[in-house]
């Protein structure tokens, strides 16, 4: 490729950086709006099926919560790694824009894994609060410098830290949501 064909590549590229997360909060409230319509859409059927003598067992009793099958699971949790390496990217501290983008993109993470506890079974949720926390430990996979930040001055790891801090901090209000 020519040097201006270049240029303006890394000029897009760098102008386009962020726009892949920006739109996580929108994605994650369609996919949870999702599961929770036909998750409803299940109970309702069951509902109006009229039970036979053979189904009042308790053996046969429907659970509150609903487990997902081993793909749509295992692509949530990729989603979600894949959010959370983008939130968390050390490049994402260099400019108000993109730091802002990364904690809305963080918390809307945090709010739809807690969202998912009133909807799943609580284990797999429960996993995948895991996978969401084990991202801020390991290496693999991501940009990551722990330096200093070009806009706030802050070690890279603090800012982590605050994005850590928050995502506890929405978890813990949980209880709220439950009155």
């Amino acid at each position: 490729l020519s040097p201006i064909v270049v240029k303006y590549l890394s000029v897009a590229a760098k102008a386009s950086r962020g726009a892949t997360i920006r739109c996580a909060p929108y994605l994650l409230e369609i996919i949870k709006q999702s599961l929770c319509w036909r998750v409803d859409s299940v109970f309702r059927e069951r509902k109006n099926k009229k039970p036979s003598l053979n189904e009042t067992s308790f053996e046969d009793a429907v659970s509150p919560f609903v487990a997902l099958d081993d793909n749509i699971f295992s692509a949530l949790q990729k989603l979600i790694i894949l959010l959370t390496d983008a939130s968390i990217d050390s490049r994402n501290f260099d400019s108000f824009e993109f730091r802002k983008i990364s904690i809305d993109v963080n918390d809307a993470v945090v709010r739809f894994i807690r969202d998912m506890f009133s909807v799943l079974d609580p284990s797999r949720v429960h996993k995948l609060a895991m996978v969401y926390f084990a991202r801020f430990v390991t290496k693999q996979g991501k940009h990551w410098n722990d330096r200093d930040s070009k806009i706030t001055g802050l070690r890279c790891s603090w800012e982590t830290t605050k994005l850590r801090l928050n995502a506890v901090t929405l978890f813990v209000r949980f209880p709220e949501f439950m009155k």
